[in-house]
């Protein structure tokens, strides 16, 4: 949390979407828990936008994306982009 505070504090970031990969990403990578940090960052970061009025549901594309996330090969930029296809503009 603190990695998703930080962000938004110093980079003043304001996009949902990107807040919600970094909450995503920070988690997964973090190894916060011994076990399910990729279940606990993927459910973050869909209940972050779901607390922010924003409508998601479950797409196949999410298992890779959260692994992806994980694993480092995929950015935050990238997750961010990918939520916001999927669950559209905040806006």
């Amino acid at each position: 949390i603190g990695r998703v505070q930080a962000r938004v504090a110093y980079e003043e970031i304001t996009d949902l979407f990107e807040v919600s990969a970094t909450y995503l990403v920070a988690t997964a990578r973090g190894h916060i828990f011994n076990d399910a940090n990729k279940r606990t960052a993927l459910n973050s970061a869909l209940l972050f936008l779901r607390r922010n009025g924003v409508q998601v549901f479950d797409s196949p594309e999410l298992a890779d994306l959260t692994v992806g996330a994980a694993t480092g090969e995929i950015s935050v930029s990238s997750v961010a982009d990918t939520l916001r296809r999927l669950y559209g503009s905040a806006e």
